[in-house]
């Protein structure tokens, strides 16, 4: 493992330039979303679908639900 893998993992080096980025609120919403988002994969009982919702998956949905906002704000 080199040492890009071993403090970013799987994740892209822009994705967490992108998390570095956010405001602190948006930082919350975030993270309260990912919460959200496991909780309900686990009820419903897909364990491997909450295991791969990660950084990238994040980033995607935020500029999805930012770009929503931004249409309807």
């Amino acid at each position: 493992m080199d040492e890009k893998e071993s403090i970013f993992g799987n994740n892209s080096i822009e994705d967490v330039s992108w998390l570095c980025s956010l405001s602190e609120s948006a930082l919350d919403m975030f993270l309260s979303l990912k919460m959200l988002v496991i909780q309900r994969v686990r009820v419903i009982v897909h364990d491997e679908l909450a295991e791969n919702f990660d950084l990238k998956m994040l980033r995607a949905l935020g500029f999805i639900l930012m770009d929503i906002s931004q249409r309807e704000g």
